[in-house]
């Protein structure tokens, strides 16, 4: 299990975020995303934050290295690892965005199982708007920060 850092949000997850899992969170710019990441990172473990400065995403992986030791890094504000093709369909129609993170969230969920590790990305938009999308129902977790406090909105199901 990987502690949020979080003791109450431990709690109401059963002990933590579960190893080999996928965490989406979610907020308007300014809620609370990048604090949330950075507490998760180092809560973990993980102390080295890269600062980006050309997006409005944080991503942290975390992964089992062969000795049983985690590593792992976090990226500040860096771009949706998006193709120009993805770009400019997201520029065209505004539903592209969602097929293009159900898309991203499928792969990184597909290598992260297999590592044992943890992946979690921040997605700057409206929690209303996240809830209603089809790309939510992929990441194992669905976080919703407001400030430093989180909610969880959707835990997935384990198979």
């Amino acid at each position: 299990m990987f502690s949020t850092g979080s003791a109450e949000l431990d709690h109401r997850l059963g002990g933590g975020l579960r190893a080999g899992s996928v965490l989406a969170v979610v907020g308007p710019r300014g809620s609370g995303k990048t604090a949330f990441l950075l507490r998760l990172a180092k809560a973990n473990g993980i102390l080295d934050a890269y600062p980006m400065g050309t997006g409005t995403s944080d991503m942290l992986s975390i992964m089992q290295r062969q000795d049983g030791k985690y590593v792992g890094s976090l990226m500040l504000d860096a771009p949706e690892p998006s193709t120009d093709q993805e770009q400019a369909n997201m520029a065209r129609a505004a539903g592209s965005r969602d097929l293009f993170l159900g898309r991203w969230f499928k792969r990184s969920q597909d290598v992260i199982s297999q590592s044992g590790g943890l992946f979690a990305i921040s997605v700057c938009e409206p929690v209303e708007d996240a809830s209603q999308s089809d790309w939510a129902g992929i990441p194992d977790y669905v976080i919703s920060v407001d400030r430093s406090a989180g909610s969880v909105l959707r835990i997935r199901e384990q198979a």
